[in-house]
């Protein structure tokens, strides 16, 4: 920064020190202006900027300190260097009073004068710095002033609820959708129990401070208003570091989705009711007449009754599975909930399946590691995830295979393993088996019948408990289904 724009002004009656003073500045690459007495300075003062000024305390006619009051009148900021060779200490209290920066005695040095004005000028440096730094923290703050005015202006326009919480879950930022769907009248900075008081999607939105930024999934919620408007919230996390201190949420109106739902729910439970009955009694008849049929009956006419009683039962099996899945995304699976004991399930499980196993001379065990907590769940719904798992371990495992059923601990989930040395499969059909009516087709299954609806119901069951299901499998070398339970769902 150049010197140039401090103009010093000295200010004595003796042409000497003027003289003396301006040499010495000037080499130090400030402009100087001279005045010899206090009347010219006043005048000087009024018709020009002067950053320093060097005043004698002694003058013929008007004095150091009277000058030194009307500068400081006219412009406080100006930095005011006594030279007396009168210094005492009243006459420097008085001075510093009046707001004069420091003293300098006569008869000084050059390097005394120097030193002096070294210090006056960086305070002077210092001073265009805080006020030039003051001036762009300023600019800053109304630019994001600015800039948040214009964001909470977008984000209100979005026609979508919106809210934004920090690391302690107060509520911090919410746009005007939200406050209508949610019907609140409080302001922001408040807990999240504040605006609503569903304690499910409040723990919902508590869990995001657990997550990492290694977490690819991000778990959605749906809610269903007072006014019967469906919406589902998805959530992301903002980290700072590794460390998640606040999510945003917003909210989709899912609606007219939910009654085309409904709609399809009830067409499918309405088909199915309706063709389960006959299929049931076509099913009883084929047997009926299979098992009356003489010994001298053709060959060819049990192979297509003993077809068409297989054909029937899976038609019959394919609907149960429909009506299943219908429940399932109706969420009638919810209503009846309780304490269910996940050890106790899978050993009547286990126990159950085993006359399935040994006739095709399988090793069907169980192990329970550790002191698993209950969790809360429909049990018929949470036998059905096991009872399907186990069961297909079962089917897709040759005979005199092995099949290992496992629940333990895993940091804040139940874990149960499923594991067989079955077919297996490639990692093409991983993504896709919970897919419905997906089924992996290869030489050794292409002969095992089945819906495809199993592994989805499974699937949905899961996540209405909050939890996940993980799937490691190699050809040749068998398959482990991994279903992770919280311990409060």
């Amino acid at each position: 920064m150049s010197n140039e724009i401090f103009k010093v002004l000295v200010v004595d009656d003796e042409e000497g020190i003027r003289d003396g003073c301006k040499r010495v500045i000037e080499r130090m690459d400030f402009p100087v202006e001279t005045a010899e007495n206090g009347e010219i300075a006043i005048e000087k003062f009024k018709k020009d900027k002067y950053s320093i000024i060097l005043l004698d305390l002694k003058m013929p006619g008007m004095d150091g300190i009277s000058v030194l009051k009307v500068i400081k009148e006219i412009d406080p900021a100006v930095i005011i260097i006594i030279i007396t060779g009168y210094a005492t200490i009243d006459t420097a209290i008085e001075a510093m009073k009046q707001g004069a920066y420091d003293f300098i005695s006569k008869p000084f040095e050059p390097e005394h004068l120097r030193i002096v004005f070294n210090k006056a000028s960086e305070k002077l440096f210092l001073e265009l710095e805080r006020t030039r730094l003051q001036a762009e923290k300023q600019s800053m703050l109304l630019d994001l002033a600015e800039e948040k005015s214009r964001i909470r202006s977008i984000i209100d326009f979005l026609p979508n609820g919106l809210f934004v919480t920090n690391a302690e879950n107060k509520v911090v930022f919410m746009n005007t959708v939200f406050r209508s769907d949610f019907d609140i009248t409080v302001d922001e900075g408040l807990s999240i129990d504040s605006y609503t008081d569903n304690k499910t999607y409040i723990k919902h939105i508590e869990s995001f401070l657990d997550l990492t930024p290694d977490d690819d999934e991000i778990p959605h919620f749906e809610l269903k208003l007072p006014n019967g408007k469906f919406l589902l919230s998805q959530g992301k996390p903002i980290f700072r570091g590794d460390i998640s201190v606040g999510s945003v949420f917003i909210f989709l109106d899912i609606t007219e989705i939910k009654a085309l739902e409904s709609l399809k729910a009830d067409f499918v439970a309405k088909v199915t009711h309706e063709l389960r009955s006959p299929l049931a009694t076509i099913h009883e008849q084929l047997a009926v007449v299979m098992k009356n049929m003489p010994d001298t009956s053709e060959k060819d006419d049990k192979y297509i009754l003993s077809r068409a009683k297989e054909k029937t039962k899976g038609l019959i099996s394919l609907i149960s599975d429909l009506l299943d899945m219908s429940r399932i995304e109706e969420g009638v699976h919810h209503y009846d909930t309780r304490k269910v004991n996940i050890p106790y399930v899978l050993e009547n499980i286990v126990d159950f399946l085993r006359s399935r196993a040994d006739s095709k001379k399988q090793s069907l065990t169980y192990e329970c590691h550790g002191n698993v907590p209950e969790i809360t769940g429909n049990q018929p719904s949470i036998e059905s995830i096991f009872g399907n798992l186990i069961t297909n371990a079962i089917i897709y495992t040759p005979e005199e295979g092995s099949i290992f059923v496992k629940v333990s601990l895993k940091d804040k989930y139940i874990s149960v393993e499923v594991i067989d040395t079955g077919y297996g499969m490639d990692k093409k059909h991983i993504d896709k088996i919970f897919d419905k009516f997906y089924r992996v087709k290869d030489d050794n299954t292409r002969f095992i019948t089945g819906t495809g609806l199993g592994l989805p119901i499974v699937k949905a069951l899961v996540e209405a408990l909050s939890g996940k299901i993980v799937v490691e499998s190699s050809p040749g070398k068998g398959s482990t289904f991994t279903v992770l339970l919280p311990f409060d769902n």
